[in-house]
């Protein structure tokens, strides 16, 4: 066969080359694919997620679609089919975000530094017992974070039912700030002071049909 390719005035030299890269590009893919299956069989052996679950790997957060044998298949709340290779599963931190049937919720809230905190913690604590949704045992969760540049932050964490998730976050969120409201306590924002650059004299500004009085 090689002696009539010969006589045919063929290239050897460019198909054995070519015949190379072939063959590195298949051992290549081959490699990848055989990690792909090994670490696949890791992933159903540790049973970190179901079909059904929501995990978050890296950044990319949805429920598990498919788990077949090269890689797992994620559907993103915006209706998005991510395929993730299961090596990359393997070797990237997973969270399963509903493996237990309850979990906590965090919000992070801030105060001003005038209220009594005391009377803080006691509306953060009626609103997770007034709401429905919200678990009794574990009991909520209020801790003082830390001083910050406009206001005291706290963590506020109530427990609840995993399907619960986008209710519990939307009803806790809007009662939080209807109490504070009720009860008089301010929830400050950053304020910031343009000055022109002479010391403690700050720019003049001038709204649209407000006329300023001249200095006399």
């Amino acid at each position: 066969m090689l002696i009539v390719i010969r006589e045919l005035n063929y290239d050897l030299t460019a198909l054995f080359g070519a015949a190379g890269v072939v063959g590195i590009i298949i051992g290549v893919a081959s490699q990848t694919s055989i990690g792909n299956i090994i670490s696949g069989l890791f992933l159903v052996s540790e049973k970190s997620f179901e079909l059904g679950d929501v995990i978050r790997i890296g950044d990319k957060t949805g429920t598990v679609y498919s788990i077949d044998l090269l890689s797992i298949k994620i559907k993103t709340y915006d209706n998005l089919l991510i395929r993730i290779p299961n090596q990359t599963v393997i070797s990237t931190e997973l969270v399963n975000v509903t493996r237990f049937p309850i979990r906590r919720l965090e919000f992070l809230i801030g105060v001003a530094y005038k209220e009594d905190l005391r009377k803080v913690k006691t509306i953060l604590e009626n609103v997770a017992r007034n709401n429905p949704l919200c678990l009794e045992e574990p009991e909520p969760v209020i801790i003082f974070k830390e001083f910050g540049s406009s206001s005291i932050n706290i963590t506020f964490g109530v427990w609840f039912e995993k399907a619960n998730y986008l209710a519990v976050k939307n009803s806790v969120f809007l009662e939080v700030k209807e109490a504070f409201e009720r009860e008089g306590i301010e929830i400050p924002f950053p304020h910031v002071s343009i000055y022109a650059g002479e010391a403690s004299k700050p720019i003049t500004v001038k709204l649209q049909g407000e006329d300023i009085p001249e200095k006399e």
